[in-house]
């Protein structure tokens, strides 16, 4: 401290002395300062001519691309190469280089680098996308994000689950591309892209594990999943890839296309196409865990042996036909603009009722419900999707900005049953957003915004008994709108320079709801240069689906509730050195479930169901070596059943459709410059309340517990690579070579009383960019 606040008696000598060898120190470090203000000033002066040598640069290069355009249509090839090693160098960085880079809002709405996002994040790179061996995006998001759940289910769609939250539709996750969310509204939830083996036109896929709706809007409980696309400032060149699966039939072509214009525009086109015929249930078996006597045919069904009669192939695609996704994009400075259209869907197994007894499998419509067991139509979904997007960044000043966004999207599926019963529904919306951001100094982050969405919605009757009983009450308008109002915000500002609070929330005004809340308080705290811990208070909310929203206000004009999820993390993320990277989270929640109750015929709230989980995982990469790998636990705590409600979500004090374990591991070592080997595994340890479940209700025999054990899923790769070919050999599922058990899927959200196996397979893959 300064000598000059401090007062000396003259008969203390020692003091005097130290005071004197004080103010020395002080003159010298005067003078060193001064010293330092000239160095300073020097290398402000330095740098001011360096950056205006670079301008000069930047401007000269302008000008020699703008010349090569008018030449030649294109960049030169030398510069083609240089923006190729350019893009490799993101997936070269050290872990330490990429948890630091400084990222458009990913699990927030102010602008912060990855290690300070209060959220779970997980990051799928395209070059992990290429490595995994995939058949679809569902299989891909189950091999890498940890505490997701990949599932099939008696009536609707495959389901994704997160932490221990599903449902009997996919519902209560967002999925968006490129920041918009593209979940069907009326039914379903999150239904396109998830069955394609279309993803080369991937850039990345950040998955944000836990409650969203403060950000991302109703929907978001269990987690958001955001599919961000190559654009021409990502991608130059034309690249082809191909793909071929042997086991599981099928192929696909898909080739992009990326033409810049200038340094911050080009244009953007991606084009894929498969024709996906499935697994047999040869090597796809459907297996049933109770006797009985298929209808109508008379066939012997023994529990633990594949049913005798004819299925429909796993996985095979809506009626057999051809998929495909199309995705255009054009970019100039701050203005973007894309177009996607996805046509896909699935066909699947039917309810086990519907084998054994069609009248208890539901109405019955007609005669064709009582078709025989072996020649009944395979139950299936089909869709078609198509969105328009644009997105301009104004920026006022240095410090502030507003982002414009309007949307139209326009979705159509198609629902078939067992007994040939079509239902068809329509949907439309027109979305518009403006949001601000603020950054007044380097503490704080401001972001404020408005959201309108205008829908239309069309459910035509069939085999869809919503429709039907929407129609009942309505005759003469079997089309409906609504209008959704939302205001949101968050405040990030940095207390310390290691404390770093966030506040923010949301508020979304429905047709059918009353005012709906989604608020978020968290704080991250950098305790060391490689030690993050996040506290975060969350609440998310999801719209009760707009046919069940319709038919409440139908028959009672009183809006619908809303499922409310509060929720508790923490969050501890250590980046231990440039190689090692490894995470911990532990999660308390208390979810007002809506799910469907067979008591009621509908899908509303049934119960209040408390839960907490624990989420380790942990990345590892050095030379020619990569590992990553997580574990996941969830548990039930209570489930307090509305009175009169039933529901298939819990038996007792566990859940029916969750394994509450789940581990994963994926790998990679390059043992040749041009050859990796890759392979992955992810275990379900098992499904105790499923077998619960059943026993209480008696719809397994004595002995069976194949569909309850542990479920092991292993891949293997080998990847080829040569300046601008790639080639892949893939066995996936390799353990049903061993014995179809291993890869079995229990079938959930029903009697839990069968499984489907998934079919080993090969893929082969091949890509060229020319």
């Amino acid at each position: 401290m300064d000598g000059n606040l401090f007062w000396v008696p003259p008969r203390v000598l020692p003091l005097f002395a130290a005071l004197l060898l004080t103010t020395s120190a002080n003159l010298s470090a005067a003078a060193a300062e001064t010293d330092s203000d000239a160095l300073r000033k020097k290398l402000e002066e330095v740098t001011a001519a360096l950056n205006e040598l670079n301008a000069q640069r930047e401007k000269l290069l302008q000008e020699k691309e703008d010349l090569q355009i008018q030449l030649w249509g294109r960049a030169s090839q030398e510069e083609d190469a240089e923006e190729y090693t350019e893009s490799q160098d993101l997936f070269e960085m050290s872990i330490v280089d990429l948890m630091n880079l400084d990222v458009l809002p990913v699990g927030t709405l102010t602008k912060s680098v990855r290690r300070i996002s209060p959220a779970a994040i997980t990051t799928i790179t395209k070059e992990q996308i290429w490595q995994s061996g995939a058949h679809s995006l569902n299989e891909l998001l189950e091999i890498y994000v940890p505490g997701l759940q990949y599932s099939i289910q008696e009536w609707e769609f495959p389901h994704l689950g997160i932490r221990g939250i599903t449902g009997d539709r996919d519902d209560k996750y967002l999925l968006l591309v490129n920041g918009r969310v593209l979940n069907e509204r009326g039914h379903y939830g999150a239904l396109s892209e998830r069955d394609l083996p279309l993803l080369a036109d991937i850039h990345h896929i950040d998955v944000i594990r836990g409650p969203g709706s403060a950000i991302y809007g109703p929907g978001a409980v269990s987690g958001v999943i955001n599919i961000v696309t190559e654009n021409a400032l990502t991608f130059r060149g034309t690249e082809v890839t191909a793909k071929a699966g042997l086991i599981e039939n099928f192929g696909s072509v898909e080739i992009k296309h990326g033409r810049k214009f200038s340094q911050d525009s080009g244009m953007y086109v991606y084009f894929g196409m498969d024709k996906y015929e499935g697994a047999s249930p040869d090597w796809a078996p459907y297996v049933s865990g109770k006797w009985f006597t298929s209808w109508g045919d008379g066939y012997s069904v023994r529990p633990g042996r594949p049913v005798p009669f004819s299925v429909v192939n796993d996985n095979q695609a809506w009626a057999q036909s051809p998929r495909f996704k199309f995705h255009g994009q054009y970019t100039h400075g701050n203005f973007d603009f894309w177009a996607r259209l996805t046509r896909g869907g699935l066909d699947y197994i039917n309810p086990l009722e519907a084998y054994n007894n069609p009248a208890a499998a539901g109405w019955t419509w007609g005669p064709e419900w009582w078709q025989p067991a072996g020649q009944q139509a395979p139950s299936g979904t089909g869709y078609q999707q198509l969105t328009f997007t644009a997105k301009y960044l104004q920026e006022l000043t240095g410090t502030f900005s507003i982002e414009y966004l309007l949307s139209y999207d326009t979705f159509r599926y198609m629902r078939r049953d067992f007994s040939n019963n079509y239902n068809r529904h329509d949907e439309d919306e027109l979305f518009a957003r403006a949001l601000g951001r603020w950054t007044p100094d380097e503490r704080h982050s401001v972001a404020f915004g408005a959201e309108v969405s205008l829908e239309s919605f069309n459910s035509m009757s069939g085999g869809n008994f919503n429709a039907w009983r929407i129609n009942t009450y309505d005759w003469d308008k079997e089309a409906w709108t609504t209008a959704t109002y939302s205001g949101l915000g968050e405040w990030q500002w940095a207390l310390t320079d290691s404390v770093t609070l966030f506040l923010g929330g949301r508020a979304d005004k429905n047709t059918y709801t009353d005012m709906l809340y989604s608020p978020r308080a968290a704080v991250v705290y950098s305790l060391s240069p490689q030690d993050t811990l996040k506290f975060i208070a969350a609440q998310s909310v999801r719209m009760q689906n707009a046919e069940e929203s319709r038919l409440r206000w139908l028959q009672t004009k009183d809006t619908s509730d809303a499922e409310e999820l509060d929720n508790l993390e923490f969050r501890w993320e250590r980046q231990h050195n440039d190689n090692l990277w490894f995470a911990f989270s532990g999660f308390a929640s208390r979810l007002d479930i809506i799910a469907w109750d067979v008591a009621s015929v509908s899908t509303t709230n049934v119960g209040l169901q408390k839960f907490w989980g624990l989420e380790g995982e942990f990345t590892y990469k050095k030379d020619r070596w990569n590992l990553s790998a997580s574990h996941s636990y969830v548990t039930l705590t209570d489930f307090d059943l509305r009175e009169g409600m039933s529901t298939y979500l819990v038996s007792g004090d566990r859940f029916t459709s969750w394994s509450d374990h789940i581990t994963k591991v994926h790998a990679g070592y390059q043992f040749h410059p041009n050859w990796s080997l890759l392979t992955s595994a992810r275990i379900y340890w098992g499904f105790p309340g499923a077998q619960d479940y059943a026993r209480s209700r008696d719809t397994i025999d004595e002995g069976f517990s194949d569909a309850y054990d542990a479920a092991v899923f292993v891949n293997m790769g080998l990847r080829y690579q040569k300046e601008k070919i790639s080639m892949g050999l893939d066995g996936t599922n390799l353990l049903g070579f061993i014995d179809r058990k291993y890869n079995r899927r229990l079938r959930v959200q029903g009697s839990c009383n069968d499984y489907r196996s998934t079919a080993p397979s090969v893929l082969l893959s091949f890509k060229y960019l020319f």
